[in-house]
């Protein structure tokens, strides 16, 4: 019989948190789920504890790479082609969970067919495992009482009113993800640090949303964190405006939330401390690419890419 749930934990030098993760995983409360282990070439005692667990009978994989592929991103790709479950939890290998995590949220994504993917609220931690703060800390405090109660919303008035403009689904421990409504959308493994972010948008324009606002999640931020290390490079800012581009592309959202999607952009930009001169090309021209007939918005990129942004384009 197929497992309910495929847990998917990719791993790279966790060493330190891999115990406390995979045992938060395998005594959880709902016991109907595989666990798939993966390595991506650490360098630290990550491998040895995952072979330690090979022969626990809820392990149904132990994989590593001989060469680490630079993404996470390629290491979920991989968990999915051998996942066997009807959901998806990909729990990463800093995080942990509480025990009856799968128990509550379960119930959450199968309300509705319609429901392409659900989340927890999570509690925000330090190394040590001390609890810094919670979900809302990413959102703007104007909008972060709306995560004070559950909801279901349509997947595309989340893209509209939330994801246009930031990642409110900051952790993807905290997800839940519908198995079949991953079929067709590619993996974004060109992306270092908001892949998770990328996929949201291309699944919610498949499907629902459900939030449960329980915390039941441990998101665990420390000073080898992917995300602080690469926002210094510009790297959320390149990454954002591909993000842009493809909603505009695909008419996902109207002229005018693109236009202030953009507006944001700009100001991420210059408010950028450290942004090198790579990132100021490959920004520019995802931003000169976007192809739309609104006029409002052409004399923005015009205006914005004037000077030295502009210049940067005409010389490619």
């Amino acid at each position: 019989m197929e497992p309910l749930v495929s847990v998917i934990l990719p791993n790279y030098n966790h060493a330190p948190f891999l115990n406390e993760r995979i045992q938060s995983i395998l005594h959880q409360t709902f016991a109907d789920f595989e666990l798939i282990l993966l390595d991506d070439h650490s360098t630290d005692t990550s491998i040895q504890i995952l072979e330690s667990y090979k022969n626990n009978p809820k392990v149904s994989h132990v994989l590593f790479n001989e060469i680490n592929s630079g993404s996470t991103f390629s290491q979920w790709a991989k968990g999915l082609k051998l996942a066997r479950g009807k959901y998806i939890w990909i729990a990463e290998s800093d995080d942990y969970a509480e025990l009856n995590f799968l128990e509550k949220l379960i119930p959450v994504i199968e309300q509705n067919q319609n429901i392409c993917m659900a989340y927890c609220q999570s509690h925000v931690i330090a190394a040590d495992g001390k609890i810094i703060g919670d979900g809302t800390m990413f959102y703007n405090k104007d909008i972060s009482i709306r995560w004070s109660n559950d909801f279901v919303v349509s997947g595309k008035s989340e893209i509209k009113n939330q994801l246009i403009y930031w990642n409110t689904i900051p952790n993807v421990s905290a997800v839940l993800l519908r198995k079949e409504s991953l079929v067709d959308i590619p993996f974004p493994v060109e992306y270092k640090i908001n892949g998770d972010w990328f996929l949201w948008i291309q699944l919610l324009t498949k499907g629902d949303l459900a939030y449960l606002h329980d915390k039941l999640n441990y998101f665990r931020k420390h000073h080898a964190t992917v995300r602080r290390k690469e926002v210094e490079t510009g790297q959320n800012i390149i990454e954002y405006s591909k993000i842009i581009r493809y909603l505009a592309d695909n008419q996902i959202v109207q002229e005018s939330e693109i236009l202030l999607a953009v507006k944001r952009l700009i100001m991420l930009w210059n408010g950028q401390k450290i942004i090198k001169y790579s990132a100021n090309v490959q920004v520019s021209k995802n931003l000169f690419l976007i192809r739309k007939k609104n006029i409002t918005l052409i004399n923005l990129l015009r205006i914005f890419l004037n000077s030295f942004y502009l210049s940067i384009v005409n010389r490619i």
